[in-house]
């Protein structure tokens, strides 16, 4: 069996495993998006003089509720992710091992003891480092700008819809007012 198909079989067989641990990520990235709209609205509230206690207790008990969501969902995604490299790593070198004991006393003559352990360990474990990181770094950057994506068309009010808005720019009588609605 060669690399490919050795990696292609790997991941239709822990396909689910894999989905799981994307989905898990793109959670994570959800919850990440929310903590900067969390702010704004707190801060809001601040700048209208309606914060009190019982009010920042609420934005903090939200904020850390989104804070533990980010961090129970991703680090669940990248540990899975990272134990399933591992497991590829395994399958890798005992296919290695197995074929190296079909070889005949010449093949060990010809290649020298480091060349062997360099293919048993560097080679196989920087296969499932790329597979594994590049993994979690395309899934977390896919879902970072899906998710960014969202909430920005859900919270920003476009800028022709909002008349007064723009309408106030154009006068130049902006004075800074946040850009958005709560959600």
């Amino acid at each position: 069996m060669n690399p490919t198909q050795l990696i292609r079989s790997f991941f239709l067989r822990q396909k689910w495993g894999y989905l799981i641990a994307v989905l898990s990520i793109g959670v994570a990235e959800f919850f990440q998006v929310r903590i900067p709209h969390i702010l704004g609205n707190f801060i809001n509230h601040l700048k209208a003089g309606g914060a009190n206690e019982h009010v920042i207790l609420g934005f903090a008990l939200e904020l850390a509720i989104v804070a533990a969501g980010y961090v129970l969902a991703f680090g669940y995604g990248q540990t899975r992710v990272g134990q399933l490299g591992r497991t590829l790593e395994f399958e890798m070198r005992q296919t290695l091992f197995s074929h190296w004991e079909t070889l005949s006393s010449r093949y060990f003559q010809q290649h020298s003891v480091g060349d062997l352990l360099n293919h048993s360990l560097n080679d196989v474990t920087s296969v499932r480092q790329a597979l594994s990181m590049g993994l979690n770094q395309i899934s977390q950057a896919v879902f970072l700008f899906v998710a960014t994506l969202y909430m920005t068309i859900r919270t920003i009010d476009w800028y022709l819809d909002n008349r007064a808005w723009w309408g106030a720019v154009r006068a130049q009588r902006y004075a800074g007012q946040r850009l958005g609605t709560a959600a």
